[in-house]
């Protein structure tokens, strides 16, 4: 007949190999977040011999934030590009006291690179002039610098002819609007090169 083990005390069982009789079987303590042999991480902690993400180290350089040219001289700019179209419209030559607009010529070229430079300078004003905008805006104002000058040199060459005619002198003068839109295009390409050359780091907010 057997009896029960007294209350509050484990079963008896036989002492393991090397140990002493009656003492429990000791297992050594895993270190802090290291997983035992065999056994899969837990959630959110690195695998076994890898370092936490929160040990990576610092001082990874930041992204170059883009270039742009001054808000205020994109504003300028767009005033210059209304004066080129505004000068397209306007006499560009007088012939025997008849007006000839620039739009019944090569007003009709200087008036869609003043909208060309509206839109760069509208660019500019709004913080996005990086450096293409700029430089288109260059090229263009370089092509209404060109297109006037050509112009005034033929009507000045017409107007020589004329003045040794039987119509006389002022019988064929350059109108208003080809010196405006020369100085527009002067004015729109001193203000390209200034924002070429004047151009900071904007930060998005």
């Amino acid at each position: 007949m057997t009896y029960p083990p007294p209350p509050d005390q484990p079963p008896y069982a036989p002492p393991q190999y090397g140990q002493p009789y009656g003492q429990p079987q000791y297992e050594p303590p895993q270190p802090y977040g290291q997983p035992q042999y065999g056994q899969q991480p837990q959630y959110g902690q690195p695998p076994y011999g890898q370092a936490p993400l929160y040990a990576m180290p610092y001082g990874y350089p930041a992204a170059p934030q883009p270039r742009v040219a001054e808000p205020a001289v994109g504003w300028l700019l767009l005033g210059a590009a209304v004066l080129t179209m505004v000068s397209a419209a306007l006499p560009w030559a007088t012939v025997l006291g008849i007006s000839v607009a620039g739009t019944r010529g090569d007003g009709k070229l200087t008036m869609f690179c003043g909208i060309v430079l509206a839109v760069m300078a509208v660019l500019v004003g709004v913080r996005q002039g990086r450096l293409w905008v700029p430089i288109t805006a260059c090229v263009f104002a370089i092509f209404v610098v060109l297109i006037a000058l050509a112009d005034i040199g033929d009507v000045s060459s017409v107007a020589n002819n004329a003045n040794r005619s039987i119509f006389g002198k002022d019988a064929v003068s350059v109108g208003a609007g080809l010196w405006l839109t020369l100085v527009a295009g002067l004015a729109a390409l001193a203000l390209s090169i200034v924002a070429i050359a004047r151009r900071s780091v904007h930060s998005p907010s």
